[in-house]
């Protein structure tokens, strides 16, 4: 997801655990239900988080990331907006209407150009 040339946008309903926040972090911007809970819960499984921990700290930062994931603990969307796991929180019955407004925003750019300013976070 992280890879594909274009801005991409996660729509979020239920539950972003584990791989599932891993994947919703790939994106370039998340919209939320207002209900959903995330986190990394490997460790209340015993099992250790595989690849998502750098994707998390770049989204919240070292210290908030590693709370979350040596906790196990969930949370709500109000305090992933908060923390920057999420850009946008809305009624869980207009997580795809936003978006796809989101996505929408970028329609007339060209695609190359889109490519390129992507391509200048790659770094991270």
């Amino acid at each position: 997801l992280a890879s594909i040339p274009k801005p991409t946008v996660a729509a979020i309903t239920g539950y972003a655990l584990g791989s599932g926040l891993t994947l919703a972090l790939a994106a370039d911007w998340r919209v939320a239900g207002d209900n959903v809970k995330f986190g990394a819960p490997e460790i209340l499984a015993g099992l250790v988080p595989q690849g998502g921990t750098a994707r998390l700290a770049g989204a919240v930062g070292d210290s908030k990331a590693k709370d979350l994931v040596f906790s196990g603990r969930f949370v709500d969307a109000k305090e992933a907006l908060k923390l920057g796991l999420i850009d946008e929180m809305v009624a869980p019955d207009g997580v795809y209407d936003a978006a796809v407004a989101w996505a929408r925003r970028f329609g007339d750019y060209s695609p190359q150009v889109l490519a390129a300013a992507k391509a200048t976070f790659s770094g991270r």
